[in-house]
C-alpha cells in the first residue's frame, strides 16, 4: 500500500480528505523520524515501537578467489519492532486462510 492508498483507505468512514489525510501521515513521518535521529526510541502500544540501533563493524571478504579482507565500520539504523496484539491479529488471518501467499 502506497502513501497515497493509506489516505485514501483513511479518509473513508470520517469527515477527513484524502488530501487531510495525507498531510497527517506526512507529519506523522516527520515527527517520527526526527525523533529516531535524536536517538529516540517511538513506541505505539498495540502496533509495535521504532528503535534506533548501531550495528557493529565487522571484518568481511571481498569475494571468490579474491579472500582480502575489508573492515566494514559501525552503521546505524532503525529496527521496526512488531507488538504482540498486531503479531496475533495478522497470525490469525493467516491461519484462516485470509491472507496472501505472495507478494
Amino acid at each position: 500500500m502506497t502513501k497515497a492508498e493509506l489516505a485514501l483507505k483513511m479518509s473513508k468512514g470520517n469527515s477527513r480528505t484524502p488530501q487531510e489525510c495525507a498531510q497527517f501521515i506526512e507529519l506523522f513521518m516527520d515527527t517520527v523520524s526526527s525523533a529516531l535521529v535524536e536517538g529516540e526510541s517511538i513506541y505505539l502500544r498495540g502496533f509495535g515501537s521504532f528503535e534506533p540501533v548501531i550495528s557493529r563493524g565487522r571484518v568481511a571478504r571481498s569475494g571468490p578467489g579474491l579472500n582480502e579482507a575489508l573492515r566494514l565500520p559501525d552503521s546505524k539504523g532503525v529496527k521496526f519492532y512488531v507488538s504482540g496484539k498486531l503479531n496475533e491479529r495478522v497470525n490469525l488471518r493467516w491461519k484462516e486462510g485470509q491472507m496472501p501467499t505472495e507478494a
